[in-house]
């Protein structure tokens, strides 16, 4: 999937093979941006996609009143911008670059070409929209049903999940969110995650690790989370 799954146990292995990587990379146009600054804006017309070669980057959903939603992270591998193929052709979300990040931008046009070509491409997309789908309805489901606790303990492990191509360090393990971005992804309020996460550091399940959080006790983490489950 090459995203982070929230509500699932959705795995982060690329849906795209590598010889569809290769067909975007030879009909695109490689980008770089630094952490913080923006691939693309909400509501801006859209006309190109992304596919996410190096570092991670966040997609942000901003309502009228200037209320945020932090949507999903994407990792190497993910493809980002696939609003540019429906209907309205709009951005329903900013994208921003967490860490230094590389990318490779294809036209919209010619990407669906590519898709309307069947093969592995178009198998793979439908599989990485499916997966989007499935963690989108768990999120929605838990967010009415499920507590703060269990959500934000999900929410961590999940975030903090090892790579699965081998190639995590130390800090591509840390969480980099700040507790205003957690809230956001799980549905609540900082105040409300500022505590749990005191509470949880109290315990001696995360760590602070500079601006980020790190996983001190997974195990602990887990034995939450199964808690709420049984």
């Amino acid at each position: 999937m090459r995203e982070y799954a929230i509500g699932t146990t959705v795995g982060l292995k690329a849906s795209l093979t590598p010889a569809c990587i290769a067909e975007i990379e030879a009909n695109g146009t490689a980008k770089w941006y630094l952490p913080e600054d923006r691939l693309y804006f909400q509501g801006e017309p859209a006309q190109s996609i992304y596919l996410l070669q190096t570092g991670r980057v966040k997609s942000v959903f901003a309502d009228r009143g200037g209320n945020e939603a932090l949507l999903r992270i994407h990792l190497p591998g993910s493809v980002l911008g696939l609003t540019a193929l429906g209907s309205a052709k709009v951005r329903d979300a900013t994208a921003m670059a967490i860490d230094p990040v590389s990318v490779v931008e294809i036209d919209s046009a010619r990407f669906e070409q590519m898709i309307r070509q069947g093969g592995d491409l178009a198998a793979g997309l439908v599989q990485l929209l499916i997966d989007r789908m499935c963690d989108f309805h768990h999120r929605v489901g838990e967010f009415y049903t499920l507590p703060v606790e269990y959500r934000l303990a999900l929410a961590l492990l999940a975030i903090s999940r090892p790579d699965p191509s081998g190639h995590d360090d130390p800090v591509s393990l840390d969480i980099p969110l700040t507790h205003e971005e957690l809230a956001q992804l799980i549905g609540s309020r900082r105040p409300t995650v500022s505590t749990i996460l005191a509470r949880f550091r109290k315990v001696g399940l995360i760590a602070r690790s500079g601006r980020a959080t790190r996983i001190e006790d997974r195990g602990g983490l887990e034995r939450r989370v199964a808690e709420f489950e049984m």
